[in-house]
């Protein structure tokens, strides 16, 4: 009943032009749990196919705000850990963008980086990978390289599906799905068609990339796959490594958030709470494996202070 009240609110209020305008100048930098920030309309609240053109931190984007990643750029709120994300590109930077979606990451890379760095990103999803390039063409950045392939431990084409329809963030690859799942988050599973899977150490060498200072890797559980294919470059080249840590989603892949953590410790790394820069050791604590957990980790070489 509160819920409905408080949607009733929402969209009497802030779902037409003038309201939507004081609330994004209000909402701007608040963190998520403020009180004015509940006062967001939900990206369900919106119909399929709500376009919005916007500028956020200086770049253009095309926005559907009823799917929620896009929902999230266009109510600028406060993310800690996207923040000092970004705030660790340098101009000249050589960025990995591994899970690109519709290029907001890209993007701030690209802005960062300047036109002496690259960002190289890959999205697999066609669709996704049309409208992430549609972006790209609203803005002015020279430095950028996007992929329509995925990274894994392998060469190969793969089934990708989307389990949220109000969440194409959340679009994965699913293996042995008719062995069943067992991943709470998932709602419904749609295929979304074939798609085409490479090595990063294999895209480093054809593209003889000479260094890489940062990877951000968030592919909804098939991190592992990516890491287990980049070993040779993340070995060689040392880079911050930004990646989700969700231990649900990595299970349905056969692996898990230890696993996946201790894979890159192995390569002489150490952790940190995107959230909160507390250190993270292994084995995890509860609070990092618990059920429908999304965790965000930095993982800086061990010869680098924070």
């Amino acid at each position: 009943m509160k819920t409905t009240i408080l949607n009733f609110i929402r969209k009497l209020l802030f779902m037409n032009r003038f309201g939507e305008k004081i609330l994004i100048k209000a909402i701007s930098n608040r963190d998520f749990d403020s009180w004015i920030t509940k006062l967001i309309p939900n990206n369900y609240q919106y119909k399929k196919q709500s376009i919005k053109i916007a500028n956020r931190r200086g770049i253009n984007y095309k926005l559907d705000i009823s799917n929620l990643m896009e929902w999230v750029i266009y109510y600028p709120v406060r993310e800690e850990s996207k923040k000092r994300l970004f705030s660790y590109v340098k101009s000249g930077d050589v960025i990995i963008d591994v899970g690109t979606h519709i290029g907001e990451h890209l993007l701030n890379f690209a802005k960062s980086a300047g036109s002496d760095g690259e960002v190289h990103g890959f999205e697999p999803d066609r669709s996704i990978f049309e409208r992430c390039q549609e972006n790209i063409s609203l803005n002015s950045f020279d430095n950028i390289r996007l992929n329509n392939c995925g990274l894994s431990d392998k060469e190969e084409n793969l089934k990708l599906y989307s389990v949220n329809e109000n969440n194409l963030g959340m679009n994965r690859i699913i293996p042995d799905l008719g062995k069943g799942h067992i991943n709470a988050n998932i709602d419904s599973v749609t295929e979304r068609g074939t798609v085409k899977t490479i090595t990063l150490d294999h895209y480093v060498d054809n593209t003889g990339l000479s260094r890489i200072d940062l990877v951000k890797i968030d592919v909804e559980g098939f991190e592992h796959r990516v890491i287990t294919g980049g070993l040779e470059t993340l070995r060689n080249h040392k880079p911050v490594i930004f990646i989700e840590v969700a231990n649900e989603n990595l299970m349905e892949n056969g692996t898990s958030a230890d696993e996946l953590l201790k894979e890159i410790e192995s390569l002489g790394y150490r952790f940190n709470d995107a959230e909160t820069m507390l250190d993270i050791n292994l084995p995890l604590e509860a609070k990092y494996i618990e059920p429908m957990k999304n965790n965000n980790v930095f993982c800086f070489p061990i010869e680098d202070s924070i």
